[in-house]
């Protein structure tokens, strides 16, 4: 019960501990930093957490990610919450389903244009990444009007498509590269 209260101070509950996100020790010391910090924002403890979990695994098992999703949504601050699910699409290799699963999660808390726009920016480089790069994927990429999907396209772009990137890439820097290849 003690514990419990203590989880509670940072905004951690068991679920944490018992999803494998947090260990007792890993507790103890951000608990140690919080309170020797002027930091006394918690949600930056939790979202360092998700963080460090993140950069100690390659993939996921569906498990491992229902329990993420299920701690990150029932989280009181949503937008660090948001960050914490976003980040598992760029930080993971994700299966198809898996992608799908945090997709909606996203869509579920509703958060706007920044999120879909990262949403639809994920999407498209998946397929970027496992089809072949057709005229109609490279104009729907276009479309997006996303400076990190256009990056992209520039390693797998015919001529013809690089002139298009040259004359209407988003930014200054893509259309000098497209130029130059």
């Amino acid at each position: 019960k003690l514990y419990m209260e203590k989880l509670l101070k940072l905004g951690f509950t068991n679920l944490w501990i018992e999803a494998g996100l947090l260990t007792e020790q890993q507790f103890d010391k951000l608990l140690e930093d919080f309170d020797k910090s002027d930091d006394k924002n918690t949600e930056h403890y939790r979202f360092g957490t998700f963080r460090k979990y993140l950069t100690t695994k390659k993939v996921l098992t569906d498990s491992e990610l229902a329990n993420y999703l299920k701690i990150a949504s029932f989280d009181e601050d949503e937008i660090m919450a948001t960050s914490a699910i976003l980040a598992i699409l760029t930080e993971i290799e994700l299966t198809d389903l898996q992608f799908d699963k945090i997709c909606s999660e996203i869509e579920k808390l509703g958060l706007g244009t920044p999120t879909q726009k990262i949403i639809s920016r994920q999407k498209i480089l998946r397929r970027l990444k496992h089809e072949k790069l057709t005229d109609e994927l490279f104009a729907e990429s276009l479309q997006i009007g996303d400076s990190v999907t256009q990056l992209y396209l520039l390693d797998l772009a015919d001529n013809n498509q690089l002139l298009q990137l040259a004359e209407t890439g988003v930014t200054k820097v893509i259309k000098n590269m497209a130029t130059e290849k």
